[in-house]
């Protein structure tokens, strides 16, 4: 192994504004199923892993890290090739996830065909000039993810490299993540980050009135409230009620994306709910949903978090990776690197209009060194949970929990 220590950033970027779904059930696509189902699990299992030590608001794009860490898998290894793959379930070779990713990455642009819904999806490489990278890792990122090879001075420049790579996420994002990277991050030792960047605009398929919009009180615990702006409409949406929960699903416009909130009743808390909620439970739900007429009352929202998954995915099953005995050899052959951390951040605004959910993962490794009489009320008034998947093929985009609407910012460490 190498005295002396070099890095490698991979960030994978992705923001989303969405708009629409067909039937949340819909039935699966043969030949994208198998990555939607380990992925969705994948994403429950992270939610629930931070929600034991985070009480605060969450908001996960789960697309967005399977993406930057399926770009990692390309470069793995041995044991912790093995270590990956158990954590994402993917029982296939790199090759075959990537084309499983990119099956889905093609989906998603299909809503472009939408009118009232904008996609944008990019991808980049940023390469220190000392860098060589294998030739297959480089035909491989160019096939599954369209990427662009940009040459960048690390060692020199390291700051002006930082504004670079973040101006550009800026602007693939619409604003919504102005500094993926924070100052301090990256060094003389960084060698190359990947980038992907994926944004989505899109409309409420039953917009609500702002005229009807009015504040009110948002329960943060039965004894403490604070003032929220509620929006509200009545409307036919699918519905289901349970012993402990009310499931609402909002779609957008083009039937092909949802937003489905799970608000616990009164008395059945957040904490009772989140640790079983798995990908079968979620899936449960969504096939009991029914048209009814609902009463829908939701708050605004503006919340951006951010989170360092390193922890959580090194407790999930994949610590080797973060280790300086990792092997990413399928990267370059004159580097050993490991991972170092896994930024996350995430943003999310609801209002009358619509939706605007954005999310970034960056990577980084280094180197050793039918309708009822009345309606159904469904009033948001208490933490709840929301789910936005694209429902051609199920896969979910974000995740994530709302305790407090008034946050607009947390940072999760």
């Amino acid at each position: 192994m190498h005295e002396w220590q070099k890095s490698f950033l991979i960030i994978c970027l992705s923001t989303c504004t969405f708009g629409a779904p067909q039937p949340a059930n819909a039935a699966p696509l043969n030949g994208r199923q198998d990555i939607v189902n380990t992925h969705n699990t994948f994403a429950f299992e992270l939610f629930n892993e931070i929600s034991k030590i985070q009480s605060d608001n969450i908001i996960l794009t789960p697309y967005s890290t399977s993406s930057a860490l399926a770009m990692a898998y390309i470069g793995s290894r041995g044991k912790t090739r093995k270590q990956i793959s158990q954590v994402f379930g993917w029982l296939l070779d790199p090759k075959s996830a990537s084309q499983g990713m990119l099956d889905l990455r093609k989906n998603l642009r299909t809503l472009n065909t939408i009118e009232g819904i904008e996609l944008n999806i990019a991808s980049g490489i940023w390469v220190d000039d000392s860098l060589r990278l294998l030739e297959d890792f480089i035909e491989q990122s160019k096939k599954y993810y369209a990427t662009s090879l940009n040459s960048v001075d690390f060692q020199k420049s390291t700051d002006t490299a930082r504004r670079t790579i973040n101006q550009w996420v800026e602007q693939e994002t619409n604003g919504t993540i102005p500094a993926l990277i924070p100052p301090g991050s990256l060094n003389a030792l960084t060698r190359v980050l990947l980038v992907t960047a994926t944004h989505y605009q899109g409309l409420w398929a039953s917009p609500f009135q702002k005229s009807k919009t009015q504040q009110s009180q948002f329960w943060l615990y039965s004894t403490q409230s604070t003032s929220v702006s509620f929006m509200t409409q009545q409307h036919q949406f699918p519905y289901a009620d349970t012993h402990t929960m009310q499931v609402l699903e909002l779609p957008y416009v083009g039937n092909r994306l949802s937003m489905i909130f799970f608000l616990p009743k009164q008395g059945e808390g957040l904490s009772r709910q989140e640790n079983p909620f798995t990908n079968s439970k979620f899936e449960q739900l969504i096939a009991s949903l029914k048209p009814q007429n609902v009463k829908a009352s939701i708050p605004r929202l503006h919340l951006s978090v951010g989170v360092d998954l390193r922890q959580t995915l090194s407790l999930l099953g994949m610590p080797l990776a973060f280790d300086q005995q990792a092997d990413f050899s399928g990267l370059s052959d004159s580097e050993d690197v490991h991972l170092a951390a896994v930024f996350h951040q995430s943003f999310l605004e609801v209002n009358e209009e619509g939706t605007e959910a954005a999310g970034s993962t960056g990577v980084v490794m280094e180197g050793r060194s039918l309708q009822a009489p009345q309606p159904v009320v469904f009033r948001a008034d208490h933490p709840f949970f929301f789910v936005i998947r694209e429902n051609q093929t199920g896969i979910i985009l974000f995740l994530g929990k709302v305790s407090d609407p008034t946050a607009s910012s947390s940072s999760l460490e």
